[in-house]
């Protein structure tokens, strides 16, 4: 999509580039420093940037070519609400993610403190000579659609400054700020074919399923992480999880003290409750109470041995 050639050149082209700001998902203006490309159709973001600003991610099947006819594909976009420093200019903004967009930009750094520029210029990026990274690419059809009456020359003319929605950008051409390598941004939309076309259906509709994980299962995991240890046997040991809030338990308290109360209840109702015997205490627990003597009995159960009865002479 873009394409970066170490030749040595006596002129370098500044590219304009811009500050601008985009809501994220709870609606916070975050700056984004982005390129105004005249020469695309599209309007590109980086995937980091994207991860960073959370915004909702819809799919898409798109195939884009840069210099060189290099084509790639790109499956998701999100819907972004761009702004200047002052949010007096808002537009929605179609976005296609993608994991890089181009180089630094500028390539290396250059000194401008030679540059006298007018009092009432306020730059769209002020560290316009600084290399940084592009978050962002603003597309041909928003590029001229941000531009604004106003236009100064300087440098002798090569560097012109236009004025735009989000403040003054700059490009020219100069012999002062040769940074050894050239810079060529084109990108175009594919028409696509009837398989391709076809194919787009199923990959669109295709649902990716997702994993829901509640708070009690992350606090849970959090838990296992902190109290797992193990002993000098070998064995795992995981202390027991406790609820924060004892009001989540319900009413299991008063529940528990009125089944108690019940129970209390029984012998007073039936007075031979606890004199009866239960064949199934002992066939449990081999013994045998007998409550009237307040003692415990074992009964067994022994085999009659034979006897051989003989006579014998008294």
């Amino acid at each position: 999509m873009s394409v970066s050639a170490s030749q040595k050149h006596k002129n370098d082209i500044i590219l304009s580039t811009c500050i601008i700001y985009v809501e994220n998902s709870v609606g916070e203006k975050v700056p984004l420093r982005v390129l105004a490309d005249s020469g695309s159709q599209v309007s590109l973001l980086r995937s980091s940037t994207a991860y960073f600003l959370n915004l909702r991610k819809l799919k898409t099947h798109m195939s884009v070519s840069g210099l060189g006819g290099s084509n790639v594909i790109i499956k998701s976009k999100i819907k972004g609400v761009i702004s200047n420093g002052s949010g007096s200019n808002k537009r929605v903004v179609d976005f296609h993610v993608v994991p890089k967009i181009t180089n630094m930009i500028p390539v290396n750094s250059f000194d401008i403190s030679h540059i006298v520029f007018p009092s009432n210029v306020h730059l769209a990026d002020p560290t316009f000579n600084t290399s940084n990274s592009i978050d962002a690419l603003l597309s041909a059809d928003i590029f001229f659609d941000i531009l604004k009456v106003g236009k100064y020359k300087l440098d002798n003319g090569n560097l012109i400054l236009q004025n735009t929605e989000f403040g003054y950008i700059i490009s020219g051409n100069t012999s002062r700020f040769s940074s050894g390598s050239l810079h060529c941004g084109l990108i175009t939309k594919d028409f696509e074919t009837l398989n391709d076309t076809l194919k787009s259906f199923w990959e669109i509709e295709e649902i990716v399923p997702t994993k829901f994980v509640s708070d009690e299962l992350k606090k849970c995991d959090e838990h296992f992480l902190k109290t797992m240890a193990r002993d000098t046997n070998g064995r795992f040991c995981v202390e027991m999880p406790m609820k924060d809030n004892d009001i989540e338990l319900g009413q299991s308290k008063s529940t528990a003290i009125r089944r108690l109360e019940l129970l209390k209840d029984v012998p007073t109702e039936n007075k031979e409750f606890l004199f009866n015997e239960n064949d199934e205490l002992v066939k449990t627990l081999g013994l045998s109470w007998r409550p009237r003597e307040d003692t415990f009995i074992y009964q067994m159960n022994l085999q009659e041995v034979p006897v051989t009865i003989t006579k014998r002479t008294v």
